[in-house]
């Protein structure tokens, strides 16, 4: 990898794992080695962390080629906050293998267009951002080429600066901001109605949204 590493080089990533042993349920320990030619990390643009690393999405998981999602950890294994290519600190990262775009850029180039339009109504740490950032690296697995992904973050709790709940005296809920994930199509995720709010939590129960 850094043999290959030049002037125009995208980054390059290498996920050491035993690859027949990583699923989409759970995580599988793993390193990650990343050579930025920017060196938008600390060192001399090579960066070794140890991860755990699992298959990510639902119907791309078909595809040979798979989007992994990366959990970084400490030396105890307990998960470990770390700012990767200068984007933000997290925890958990996304290799997007794009397997059905074929010009390899349509979600990357819809968040960033995204994101020069739409702020949250609200100050947040990263700049009111709702949308994903991140960029191209060519991906090794076990040092063997696995092709062009694209290196995200997550949009999270985190990303929105969204609060936990807490439970008042009574032991009811007090929601300080709510992110979920549709599971299905319908015309609120088709962009073309919604729900009001005497119908809203009956959806959610009916789709088995997630709420974060």
């Amino acid at each position: 990898m850094k043999l290959q590493l030049h002037e125009q080089s995208l980054p390059l990533v290498n996920l050491m794992v035993d690859i027949d042993h990583v699923s989409k349920p759970t995580y599988t320990p793993a390193f990650v080695e990343i050579c930025d030619p920017m060196k938008r990390m600390v060192g001399d643009g090579v960066t070794l962390l140890a991860c755990k690393v699992k298959y990510r999405g639902n119907t791309s998981i078909r595809y040979d080629k798979k989007s992994f999602a990366i959990q970084v950890v400490d030396g105890q294994g307990e998960e470990l906050n770390a700012n990767l290519f200068g984007l933000r600190r997290d925890k958990i990262w996304v290799l997007d293998a794009m397997a059905v775009d074929r010009i390899r850029m349509r979600n990357r180039v819809n968040f960033d267009v995204w994101n020069a339009m739409s702020r949250v109504p609200y100050d947040t740490k990263l700049d009111r951002r709702n949308g994903t950032v991140g960029l191209f690296v060519e991906l090794f697995i076990n040092g063997e080429y696995h092709g062009l992904y694209c290196f995200t973050d997550k949009e999270n709790r985190k990303l929105l600066d969204l609060k936990k709940p807490r439970v008042d005296d009574k032991g009811q809920p007090i929601i300080r901001g709510v992110l979920y994930k549709g599971r299905e199509w319908s015309s609120a995720t088709r962009l073309r109605g919604y729900e009001t709010d005497t119908t809203w939590q009956k959806k959610v129960e009916r789709m088995g949204t997630r709420i974060f």
